[in-house]
């Protein structure tokens, strides 16, 4: 092997970590705001109270 065989391959393995670094990072912000309380209660001043998910009331008229 060449030196630049192993530089490349040092190349790629930084990459793939930050990759992962940033697809962990991002997920779990994501994860986190689907969940999140404060979600729920941005949609409670929104809609009306009482309409707690007004896309699920569409479907079933």
């Amino acid at each position: 092997m060449r030196i630049s065989d192993i530089f490349y391959l040092f190349e790629l393995f930084i990459l793939m970590i930050t990759a992962s670094i940033y697809v962990l990072k991002y997920g779990v912000i994501l994860f986190w705001w689907l969940s999140s309380p404060i979600r729920r209660f941005f949609q409670w001043i929104f809609y009306l109270p009482g309409w707690d998910e007004p896309w699920i009331k569409q479907t079933n008229n």
